[in-house]
């Protein structure tokens, strides 16, 4: 069966370790969207913050953003749907990265909020360059983010940055205990907190509804556990060779890694077998 879907992780995975798209994947992914085929972010990112190097593509037209909490046409710049938190889980969790005097952002209808003193912290010189420079790019910036309730009432998802290891342990053990919520980690000490129902592959889901595309129509490439739910609601689950063990034991294929061109690798082959042609 033709393939219709391809629904591409970024961080990890379609982003290699310098935090872009290597051109041999711009090359690739761009012959499928002009056979028609939808390439679709799925991403922990909102939109407000996808990398530069994404807007290469001509032709995109939705994204699976924040985890799944939103589902985004990428044409018209709206919400197709999105999943709120309450906002006493929004300010626990913003307040909770204050008194660990780590970091916090908050995902509001695609744009990335932040707390102004996270700008100085996020460019601590022991911070990772690709960290800095995600925290740089267009952020907006608030001054006591956690006081700021009507914001916070809107927000679909939060991050949080923690310094200490065991802080971050800590946070994720606490949000996950409740069943109403997701707590999961896709970079170092980070924590993601969504509403259980948003996950990658239920908006993946929706979205296939939507287009009238079956799961044998779609393949999905991941390398963290945020990924686990799109990569089972694919008919093609792939792991990138960088993916964490359960991603790699829950995928149909495993690829390389992301320095290495994983996914135009492992397009190429499906191009070739499915097209019938070079690429």
């Amino acid at each position: 069966m033709d393939i219709k879907l391809i629904a591409v992780d970024m961080d990890g995975t379609l982003l290699n370790g310098k935090n872009e798209i290597d051109q041999r994947t711009i090359d690739v992914l761009q012959k499928m969207i002009d056979r028609g085929v939808y390439v679709v972010p799925a991403t922990g990112r909102c939109p407000g913050v996808f990398p530069k190097d994404l807007f290469r593509l001509n032709g995109l037209a939705y994204a699976v953003a924040e985890n799944g909490a939103l589902i985004w046409n990428m044409k018209t710049g709206e919400a197709m749907e999105r999943i709120g938190l309450p906002l006493h889980v929004v300010k626990e969790a913003v307040e909770m990265a204050d008194r660990c005097r780590s970091c916090s952002e908050v995902f509001v209808n695609g744009q990335a909020y932040s707390d102004s003193r996270c700008r100085e912290w996020a460019e601590n010189p022991g911070h990772d360059e690709n960290f800095v420079r995600y925290f740089r790019e267009n952020h907006q910036w608030v001054d006591q983010l956690s006081e700021q309730t009507e914001l916070l009432s809107q927000a679909e998802k939060v991050n949080l940055y923690f310094e200490l290891e065991q802080d971050g342990t800590d946070a994720k053990a606490y949000f996950g205990q409740n069943p109403s919520l997701s707590a999961l980690t896709s970079v170092g000490r980070n924590v993601e907190i969504t509403m259980a129902e948003a996950d990658k592959g239920r908006g993946l889901e929706s979205l296939m509804e939507h287009l009238h595309i079956s799961r044998e129509q779609v393949v999905a490439f991941g390398d963290q556990e945020n990924d686990l739910g799109m990569l089972k609601t694919a008919g093609i689950g792939v792991a990138m060779g960088n993916a964490v063990p359960a991603v790699k034991q829950a995928a149909d294929y495993e690829t390389l890694s992301n320095d290495e061109d994983g996914v135009a690798c492992f397009l190429e082959k499906i191009v070739l077998l499915r097209f019938n042609e070079t690429v």
